[in-house]
């Protein structure tokens, strides 16, 4: 039995390929960035067949297959199961290679209350939570999973587990690691089997080859590694990585890809590595004085990408390529021109890797801090990838790749925190690797790390894999992909089963462990919100969404223009409201299932449009119906004081919604204390510059010559939304600035200085403008001396002061309503002063 053959087509892999084994990694309590990152090579088939298949298996020394791999030790207590202090010492934990039964101490389930998990009969496979529906479903789909031994349940955070098999849906993840060692078998690799392949010297190929042997050949399809000789050789050979600290995950794997090309080139077989993962990058330096243009040609494993607030990793991969100007102290030397010139720089992809690893800079120097700081950008990745910043001479200047492994960064900063991998394997689709654990999760769940989520979860490291032909591949994911899922009756059950949770709902799981790495964490969510996110998702579904809004986006505005070309003002008015409304709904909540994130984007940014264009409609139509309406009124009737132009009450309301804006600021917690990639004075410039514009097409009557006050104010209103723009633009990067501070105040000045037709209108508007300025000086203040630069005071309390601000606004926008012309003839006919009426 020790030398049956189950392929007989490839002598090199008489055992399999592997493809079918599922191996947690064994955490000895700091080395998670060693499992995401050998969980992603194992499940890249061309790597895991590069190492099986070599040295050729014409050696003279028998290899047997490895069914079983006790170790040196056996028995040995896996780390995890080992009793720490202040534990139940007198316990005994056994695994797998013992022969006693475990006895497991009862501790609190992720729902708070105490599990009675101390029987062995809760690390069985039951039929007692199983769901039928779950399970056709997802063996249907993929066929593999039935010969995995698994209770069909979701577990506590809504995954099917696959490794860590518990018959508790309850069950934490810290009972579900212990499981996976309790159930086994574990693969305890404390002894190298370099003697077997011919070779003399231990090294990162030797052990990688080692691991991935012993789990190709294992008898089971499921258990743990526990890496005890790799990490001695990882430790051996890399200084770096000798302490028992977090380590970064983008460095093991510069190392580890390092470290087996540098093994493979004593026996010159580094091309089996190479042809997969290396690359070759061409930086062209152009003269700007002759034309004259240098190459140089530079390998690389990985691209290192620079991030940006807000972007993709295409724009991103555009960045990495743009032109940058070599001028100034920064010239370039010319050996045309025999001098330093100015030149243009950029780079491009000369040769492209079958498999594409790129590796999002999350962390970045503050100079600030004088520390490395996580930087929580936005930045999408996509499904399928088309690489085409290649050079004019590259072999393939057009390559489609799939995405196929993420490994997931999970903490506030680089010095600590938590890595696991998703990956996307050949007989069960996507997986979660999480140290000793591995559950089967859904295709959407991959594209929710961007990095502006809830938690502390963002995307580290991308591999993309090539696509060999596009045609196959796009009627696979034609056939097979979201929509039949979406479609298909009996998958309802495997989307809401695959559907993941936020992985920052592990670290509470987590908070248990001895480690570090599971600090800090977000709860998971129970039952019932369970039953609400699958009713949500219900109503997120595609074809819902796109019906209710061609309806409410296209057919109910085409209702609309027909009522106002009937006259039916008050109904067409009534209908783009409704419109309006739906698009800001479509805009700020509705969602729908969409793993590349484009349709959601299109999709937010064209209700975004379409609000404010509904918004402008309404305001002009209302401003056109409202002011015919009140001027028939005022020839109709005797009482014309008592009437007011509905345009100039309009946006005469624009500093009391300022102020109202700043005032929501300032009390709601999610408003003041920004995330975000941007600065407060978004929305103080925000509301300028749509103030500036209603102003600029408003204050000219169409029907009516131009007058002096009428180009004043359209230049007033031009002032306006050019500011709005330039605060809004400075408000990138978080930065507080004082462009609409400035603003409130030059109006202030402006409206207090000018000389209106009535003295006591020129009285009121004075006092208007030193209050407009008041806000305006109150908000500089607010900002340089109160909260020193900051969203918020440092104990996120609010001082008296800041309420200064939002006050002054409301007074001066009632006081700028109060200031017309009509109601100030009344005051005078009365016979009462100006003092008097602004009190």
């Amino acid at each position: 039995l020790k030398f049956h053959v189950t392929n007989s087509l490839n002598p090199q892999m008489p055992f399999g390929d592997g493809s079918e084994k599922l191996f947690g990694i064994e955490n000895f309590g700091y080395i998670c960035y060693v499992s995401s990152i050998f969980q992603c090579l194992y499940h890249t088939p061309q790597f895991r067949k590069a190492i099986l298949e070599y040295p050729p298996r014409v050696s003279p020394i028998e290899r047997r297959r490895k069914f079983t791999v006790p170790g040196k030790e056996v028995g040995k207590v896996p780390h995890a199961l080992t009793p720490q202090p202040n534990s139940m010492n007198q316990q005994n934990y056994t695994n797998r290679a013992g022969s006693s039964s475990p006895v497991i101490p009862a501790t609190p389930n992720s729902q708070g209350s105490s599990a009675n998990l101390s029987s062995t009969s809760n690390f069985t496979v039951s039929d007692t939570h199983k769901d039928t529906q779950l399970e056709k479903a997802l063996t249907e789909k993929y066929p593999a999973l039935k010969d995995i031994e698994t209770n069909y349940f979701l577990n506590s955070q809504k995954n099917l587990t696959l490794v860590g098999v518990i018959d508790e849906p309850s069950a934490s993840l810290e009972w579900r690691k212990k499981a996976s060692l309790i159930r086994g078998p574990i693969i305890n690799l404390d002894e190298p089997f370099l003697k077997e392949y011919g070779m003399k010297e231990e090294n990162m190929f030797t052990v990688i080859k080692d691991a991935f042997e012993c789990i190709t050949e294992n008898a089971s399809k499921t258990g743990v590694l526990s890496p005890y000789n790799l990490i001695d050789v990882i430790k051996r050979e890399n200084i770096l990585f000798r302490n028992a600290q977090h380590q970064d995950a983008h460095e093991f794997l510069n190392f580890l890809i390092n470290n087996v090309l540098e093994s493979m080139k004593q026996y010159n077989k580094e091309s089996i590595i190479t042809d997969i993962f290396e690359g070759e990058l061409t930086s062209e330096t152009k003269c700007l004085t002759c034309d004259n243009s240098s190459y140089r040609n530079e390998k690389f494993l990985d691209l290192s990408i620079d991030l940006e607030p807000d972007s993709s990793i295409t724009n991103c991969l555009k960045m990495f390529s743009k032109i940058e100007m070599l001028n100034e102290n920064n010239k370039f030397y010319c050996e045309n021109c025999y001098s330093y010139q100015e030149a243009a720089k950029s780079i491009k992809l000369r040769k492209i890797p079958k498999i594409l690893a790129f590796h999002l800079k999350r962390f970045k120097y503050s100079e600030k801090l004088d520390r490395l700081v996580k930087l929580f950008y936005r930045v999408e990745y996509v499904k399928t990838l088309r690489i085409c910043n290649t050079t004019k001479d590259s072999e393939q200047p057009d390559k489609l790749y799939e995405l196929y492994g993420v490994v997931v960064h999970i903490g506030g900063g680089p010095y600590h925190g938590h890595y696991v991998s998703l990956v996307k394997t050949e007989l069960y689709g996507w997986l979660l690797f999480d140290d000793e654990t591995i559950e089967k999760i859904d295709e959407d769940y991959v594209f929710k790390f961007f990095g502006d989520g809830c938690g502390l979860a963002t995307a580290y490291l991308l591999f993309y894999r090539e696509v060999d032909d596009e045609k196959k591949f796009f009627e696979d994911q034609l056939y097979n992909g979201l929509d039949s899922e979406c479609d298909d009756a009996d998958h309802n059950s495997a989307h809401t089963a695959d559907r993941g949770y936020s992985l920052s709902e592990r670290n509470n799981d987590s908070s248990n462990s001895n480690s570090d790495e599971h600090k800090g964490m977000d709860s998971p969510t129970d039952d019932a919100n369970a039953q609400l996110a699958g009713l949500h998702e219900h109503w997120r579904s595609r074809t819902f969404h796109w019906l209710i809004s061609l309806f409410f986006l296209v057919v109910f505005p085409s209702i609309s223009a027909a009522f106002a070309v009937a006259n039916r003002h008050t109904t067409s008015l009534l209908t783009q409201i409704i419109c309006a409304i739906y698009a800001a709904i479509e805009a700020v909540i509705l969602r729908f299932p969409d793993p590349s994130g484009h349709e959601n984007s299109v999709s937010r940014g064209t209700a975004w449009f379409l609000a404010f264009f509904y918004c402008l409609t309404i305001f002009n139509g209302s401003v056109a119906y409202g002011s015919l309406e009140f001027e028939r009124t005022l020839q109709e009737s005797k009482l014309r004081f008592l009437l007011l132009p509905f345009s100039i009450l309009t946006y005469k309301l624009i500093f009391i919604l300022y102020g109202f804006i700043l005032s929501m600021v300032l009390v709601v917690p999610w408003l003041r204390v920004n995330k975000g990639p941007y600065s407060q004075e978004l929305y103080d410039s925000t509301v300028i510059a749509i103030w500036g514009v209603i102003n600029t097409f408003t204050e000219h009557r169409p029907w009516e010559p131009w007058s002096h006050g009428d180009y004043q104010h359209t230049s007033m209103g031009i002032i306006f939304w050019c500011a709005g723009l330039l605060g809004m633009f400075l408000s990138l990067g978080r930065r507080r600035n004082f462009v609409p501070a400035l603003t409130l105040i030059f109006t202030g000045y402006a409206m207090a200085e000018h000389v209106q037709h009535m003295i006591i209108s020129t009285k009121v508007h004075g006092f208007f403008g030193y209050v407009l300025m008041l806000g305006g000086l109150a908000r500089i203040m607010e900002i340089s001396f109160l909260l020193d630069d900051d969203d918020a005071a440092k104990d996120g309390k609010i001082r008296s002061f800041q309420y200064l601000s939002p006050f002054a606004l409301v007074l001066s926008g009632i006081l700028f309503m109060s200031a017309n012309e009509e109601q100030l003839v009344l005051v005078v006919n009365m016979g009462a002063d100006h003092s008097s009426y602004i009190l």
